[in-house]
C-alpha cells in the first residue's frame, strides 16, 4: 500500500519546485547533504562526510529530487545541522527562525536559557530561596548561575561566549552574562511574546537614525516630492532644484543655512508608494490597470482541454489563379487577375499551444469555413502535410472538451449546432481579445509568414506607407496554402515557446499525450462527424426509401422505419463531399424499435454504385439553374463560393478529401436556397399550364379595356354527333421545355 502511493506521489510532484533551508539534511544514497544554493530549478548541495564538509558541489535539478523520492533514495531531515533549533524548539513553541543565522540562533537559545532557569528558580517552592523581580533579587540570581550558564553553552555549542563590553573603570567581563536589568528587560520580552523564541530574534532593521533631516527642512522636502506625483511628469533632478530654490529663500530669509543632498531627495522619491506615484502621473485608470490584482486564469493540465478559435484576415494578398495556369499567361493577362485576402481560421490548443484546426480560403469569414475548420480538429491532418511538402507530421487532432470563441456571427446559428452534435462544451468569454489570449499570440507570430513574400497588406496606413500590396502580390492561393501549412507544421510546431518553459509545442504533445494519467477523450467516428457537419435534408419515407437529389437510398432499417411511420416526412443528414451514404433520424418513440442506431440515425445507401464518392457540387454545380442563380445573386453583392480549395488549387482537392476535410464552402442555408431553385426548375419542366374552359368577358374584367392582345386558345374538342369530324392527330413534342441537367454549353 504504501509503495503505490509513493508511485502515486511522484507522477503528481515530477514538476514540482522544492526548497530545502540551510540546515536540513538531504540523505541521498546514505550520503549526507546540506544545501548550498538554488538558482532556478536546479539545486547545488555539498556533501558531508564524517563531519567535514567537501569543496565540490552535487547539482540536482528538481525532477531529479522528484525521481528520488519517487524511488525512495532521498530522505530529508528538516533542521537537522542546526542543534539550536532542537532547544528552541518546544511543544508550544511555534516561533519560525529558521531564517536567522548560527550565531543569531545561539543567541535566542542563550537569553532563552537565562529567562527558563529564573522563572524556574522563582517557581520552585521546594527551594529555600526563590528570587523575585528586583534588582537585588535577580543580581544574586545571576551571580549563583552564571558559572553554570557558562558550562552550559559550552557543552551545548563547544565554545564559550564572546567577552563582555570593555567599559572604561570597570573590568571586563569573561563571558557577556547579562546585567540585571538586562536579564529583567529579557523576561519582559519573553512573557510579552507568549513565552515564545520569537521574542528575541534581533531587530536590526529598526536600527539606526531616522529623524535625520531637519524639520524644517523635511516640510520644504515633502512638499517638493508630492509635486512629482503630477501629470507634468517632472523628472527628479527638477524637483531636487525646486528644494534648492525654497531652501535658498528660506535660508535668506530666516538666515540660517538649511541644506539637503540630491541623494536623499532621491530616496524620499522612491519611497513614495507606487500605486500613488503611477496614479499621479500617468492617471488613476492607469494605475487602476496596472495594479489590479489578477487571478490565476483557469488552470489546464490536459491536451485538448481548452481550445481557442478566431478568424483573422490575412495581410498579404494572393492570387485568385492556380499556380500552374498563372505560369501561362502574359504580363498583361496576369495584371487582370483578382487580387484577394485570405481569411484563415484558426484552432489552437491552450495546454501544448499546437494548432489542431485551420482552414484558409479567399472568401470572406463565413459559418461554413468556422465548420471546417472545427471540422479538421477532430481529424489526422498529416496527409496535408505531406502535400505541402512538411517534414514533421501534423496528428493533432481529437475531441475538446471546451471550445473558445468570441461572439461572432459565422460562431453562431450551424458552428454551435457542429459543437453541441460533437460532445463538446462552448465557452464564449466577454468581448475582450485578452480572454483569447491564446489565439491572439498565436497570430502575431503567423504575420512572421507574410515577412517571407511580397504583397502585403499593413495594420495601419502609417505603416504601409506608398507600399502597393496589391500590384506585388507574388503568391498563388495554393502555393500561399501549402506555405501557411509547412509554416504552422514545420516552424511553428517546432520553435521553442516562452509558455512552454521553452519547449515546443510538437513535443509538449508527444509528451503529454502518452505520459498523463488522465488520458484524452476518444475521437469522433465517421458517423459522428457526418451528423454534426452534415447538411439537412427533408423528404418523405417511401417504400423505396428516402430520395434526395433525385438519389434513392434504401436499407432494411429504412424500409422497417417506412413500415412504422408510412409515408410521412423525415429529416436526413448527408455529407456534402461523399453522397453515397445519409443518416436519417429515427423519432425518438421509435427508438427502441432499432438496434443499429447511431445516436438518433440509422443509415440509408445510395442505389447507384456511381454517386459513392461523388460530392453534391460535382451534381449542380454545371446545371444552368444554379449558375443563373449564383450570378443572381453576384450581381445582389452577396458572391457565392461553393469551393474553398479545388478552384484555385491544383493537387490539394485530393488530399483533402482524404483527409475528411471539406472541399466545400456550403453552408445549410446555401444548401436550401440551390435546392429551392433545382426544386422549382423542376416543377416547371414537369408540369404544364392550366386554361380556363370559358374566357373572361370584358364586364368581369377590372378597370376599362384599352386594347386585348391576341391569346392562344386550344381549340375545341370534335363533337362526337358529327360525322364528318375527323381527329386530328397532334404533334409529337418533347415533355420537357429543357432539360434539368442541361449545362452551360450544351446546346437545347
Amino acid at each position: 500500500m504504501l509503495q503505490g502511493w509513493a508511485s502515486f506521489g511522484g507522477s503528481v510532484m515530477e514538476n514540482r519546485s522544492f526548497r530545502f533551508d540551510r540546515h536540513d539534511r538531504i540523505m541521498i544514497d546514505n550520503v549526507s547533504y546540506r544545501s548550498e544554493s538554488k538558482e532556478k530549478n536546479t539545486h547545488f548541495l555539498q556533501a558531508i562526510v564524517d563531519g567535514f564538509i567537501d569543496d565540490f558541489l552535487t547539482v540536482k535539478t528538481d525532477q531529479d529530487i522528484s525521481l528520488l523520492m519517487k524511488s525512495g533514495r532521498l530522505r530529508v531531515d528538516a533542521g537537522w545541522f542546526s542543534k539550536t533549533l532542537h532547544l528552541l524548539r518546544v511543544r508550544h513553541d511555534n516561533s519560525n527562525l529558521r531564517d536567522l543565522s548560527e550565531d543569531d540562533l545561539r543567541t535566542v537559545a542563550w537569553k532563552k536559557e537565562w529567562c527558563v532557569r529564573f522563572l524556574s528558580a522563582a517557581g520552585a517552592k521546594d527551594k529555600p530561596w526563590r528570587p523575585k523581580m528586583t534588582p537585588t533579587d535577580i543580581r544574586q540570581f545571576i551571580d549563583n548561575i552564571k558559572s553554570e550558564m557558562d558550562s552550559w553553552y559550552l557543552n551545548e555549542f563547544g565554545m564559550r561566549r564572546k567577552p563582555g563590553r570593555q567599559r572604561k573603570g570597570e573590568i571586563r567581563k569573561e563571558f557577556d552574562y547579562p546585567a540585571p536589568s538586562t536579564l529583567r528587560d529579557w523576561l519582559k520580552l519573553y512573557r510579552q511574546a507568549g513565552y515564545r523564541a520569537e521574542a528575541f530574534r534581533p531587530l536590526y532593521e529598526n536600527c539606526g537614525n531616522r529623524n535625520q533631516l531637519d524639520e524644517r527642512v523635511r516640510q520644504i522636502v515633502q512638499n517638493g516630492v508630492e509635486s512629482y506625483c503630477t501629470l507634468n511628469r517632472i523628472k527628479m533632478a527638477d524637483v531636487y532644484e525646486d528644494i534648492e530654490a525654497q531652501l535658498f529663500l528660506h535660508n535668506k530669509k530666516h538666515g540660517s543655512e538649511l541644506q539637503v543632498s540630491d541623494r536623499t531627495v532621491r530616496r524620499h522619491i522612491n519611497n513614495i508608494d507606487p500605486f500613488k506615484r503611477d496614479a499621479g502621473r500617468f492617471g488613476a485608470d492607469y494605475a487602476l490597470r496596472k495594479y489590479a490584482p489578477v487571478g490565476r486564469g483557469i488552470v489546464l493540465e490536459s491536451p485538448l482541454e481548452r481550445v481557442e478559435m478566431d478568424d483573422w484576415e490575412f495581410d498579404l494578398f494572393v492570387l485568385l489563379k492556380t499556380s500552374s495556369a498563372w505560369k501561362k499567361l502574359d504580363s498583361k493577362q496576369k495584371k487582370q487577375i483578382e487580387r484577394v485576402r485570405v481569411t484563415v481560421t484558426v484552432a489552437i490548443d491552450c495546454v501544448t499551444r499546437c494548432i489542431v484546426g485551420f482552414h484558409a480560403t479567399p472568401a470572406p469569414p463565413s459559418t461554413a469555413g468556422a465548420k471546417t475548420a472545427l471540422r479538421s480538429v477532430l481529424l489526422d491532418k498529416t496527409k496535408i502535410a505531406e502535400l505541402a511538402g512538411a517534414k514533421s507530421s501534423w496528428d493533432m487532432y481529437g475531441r475538446p472538451e471546451f471550445i473558445v470563441t468570441d461572439g461572432g456571427p459565422v460562431f453562431r446559428g450551424e458552428f454551435e449546432t457542429a459543437v453541441a452534435r460533437s460532445r463538446m462544451n462552448r465557452s464564449l468569454p466577454d468581448q475582450d481579445p485578452r480572454m483569447r489570449g491564446t489565439i491572439e499570440s498565436f497570430f502575431r507570430s503567423f504575420k512572421r509568414l507574410c515577412r517571407y513574400f511580397t504583397g502585403q497588406s499593413f495594420s495601419n496606413v502609417m505603416e504601409k506607407g506608398d507600399y502597393p500590396g496589391e500590384d506585388y502580390a507574388s503568391l498563388t492561393f495554393d502555393v500561399f496554402y501549402r506555405a501557411a501549412v509547412r509554416y504552422i507544421v514545420d516552424v511553428y510546431h517546432h520553435r521553442k515557446h516562452r509558455g512552454l518553459n521553452n519547449g515546443t509545442p510538437f513535443k509538449t504533445w508527444e509528451i503529454l499525450t502518452t505520459q498523463r494519467d488522465r488520458g484524452m477523450a476518444p475521437p469522433l467516428n465517421q458517423e459522428q462527424i457526418v451528423e454534426a457537419f452534415g447538411l439537412e435534408h427533408k423528404s418523405k419515407i417511401t417504400r423505396n426509401g428516402v430520395t434526395i437529389n433525385s438519389f434513392n437510398y434504401e436499407s432494411s432499417d429504412l424500409t422497417k422505419l417506412h413500415q412504422i411511420m408510412g409515408e410521412k416526412d423525415v429529416v436526413s443528414i448527408f455529407d456534402p463531399d461523399d453522397l453515397g451514404t445519409i443518416l436519417v433520424r429515427v423519432p425518438n418513440k421509435h427508438l427502441d424499435r432499432f438496434h443499429n442506431v447511431f445516436g438518433s440515425y440509422i443509415i440509408g445507401k445510395c442505389t447507384d454504385a456511381a454517386v459513392h464518392g461523388r460530392t453534391y457540387l460535382d451534381l449542380v454545380a454545371g446545371k444552368r439553374e444554379v449558375q443563373d442563380f449564383l450570378k443572381a445573386q453576384a450581381l445582389e453583392g452577396n458572391p457565392y463560393r461553393l469551393t474553398a480549395h479545388n478552384d484555385f488549387q491544383d493537387q490539394s482537392a485530393q488530399a483533402l478529401k482524404d483527409a475528411g476535410i471539406p472541399t466545400h464552402q456550403l453552408s445549410q442555408k446555401k444548401y436550401d436556397q440551390i435546392t429551392a431553385v433545382v426544386s422549382q426548375k423542376t416543377r416547371a419542366a414537369l408540369t404544364s399550364p392550366t386554361y380556363s374552359d370559358d374566357p373572361m368577358s370584358d364586364d368581369d374584367l377590372p378597370g376599362s379595356v384599352i386594347a386585348v392582345s391576341a391569346r392562344t386558345k386550344p381549340k375545341a374538342k370534335p363533337n362526337a354527333d358529327d360525322g364528318n369530324a375527323q381527329p386530328k392527330e397532334r404533334p409529337a413534342h418533347k415533355p420537357f421545355s429543357q432539360s434539368m441537367n442541361t449545362f452551360e454549353d450544351d446546346d437545347d
